[in-house]
């Protein structure tokens, strides 16, 4: 059975309008038990500002009252330059006080970065229990392929529990198959969540644009099939507000 949830992206129109991301957890709920949440339209926008930690709290109170699982999707590289991301301890505080499962960051520079800190790192991780995964971004170089393999073998030599969050529309970005992209990773037991962002650019192939869910060019259904069944699954792209419960309705008919 596939674990479907949505990030809260999918209402990009209605937080643009000030809808704050704990007033959408109920609406998610409607429809799956698992919501992702974006650190960068959280009230108050930084960790200093008061109204930020009241959203915190706001979210895991929405999510908790409904029984929800929570991920937690942090807009910065989890290594940069060789270096684990200073601010670590912070995001995992954020991501213990929202109650998150789990939490995403950009894959950065994984490969350039010393064991040993990844080790650290890792510990870190372990002792709050949330389940981390790195993504590519949609550069040449952070977006490639040989770029998410060589950071997941870097991981598993440092013995990391780490894992790669698979998004389907940013291989095509990347300029990469992502056929060729997702059975790499599958064969390397590396995905550790799966989010939906499909593709169209018929008029441009260099310049791909998101699509929603029947309008893209990516097989997600075919290649969510063949996932680990324990591995949660994300809708995460902008939708008109009005198409929200038929995007959700062809996720659910296309993955029953």
């Amino acid at each position: 059975m596939v674990q479907l949830g949505i990030n809260t992206l999918m209402y990009l129109d209605a937080m643009k309008a000030g809808t704050p991301q704990s007033a959408l957890i109920g609406r998610i709920a409607e429809f799956f038990p698992i919501a992702e949440v974006r650190r960068e339209f959280i009230a108050g926008g930084n960790e200093a500002d008061p109204a930020f930690q009241a959203e915190l709290c706001a979210i895991r109170d929405a999510a908790a009252s409904r029984d929800m699982t929570l991920y937690y999707s942090v807009p910065e590289d989890f290594c940069t330059s060789g270096t684990v991301n200073p601010n670590l301890k912070m995001f995992l505080a954020e991501a213990t006080a929202l109650g998150a499962s789990g939490m995403k960051f950009a894959v950065g520079d994984v490969p350039n970065t010393p064991l040993d800190a990844l080790k650290t790192a890792d510990e870190m991780v372990r002792r709050e229990g949330v389940a981390v995964c790195v993504e590519n971004d949609q550069t040449a170089s952070h977006g490639s392929l040989e770029w998410a393999m060589e950071s997941m073998q870097r991981l598993v030599e440092a013995g990391a529990s780490v894992k790669f969050c698979y998004d389907c529309g940013n291989w095509v970005w990347a300029g990469v198959d992502p056929n060729e992209a997702f059975d790499a990773l599958l064969a390397a037991d590396a995905i550790g969540e799966y989010q939906i962002k499909n593709v169209n650019a018929p008029d441009a192939p260099d310049h791909p644009a998101p699509a929603l869910l029947k309008e893209g060019t990516v097989d997600w259904a075919g290649q969510i099939r063949r996932l680990p069944e324990l591995v949660p699954v994300t809708l995460e792209y902008p939708s008109p507000l009005d198409r929200i419960d038929a995007e959700v309705a062809i996720a659910k008919r296309e993955l029953a």
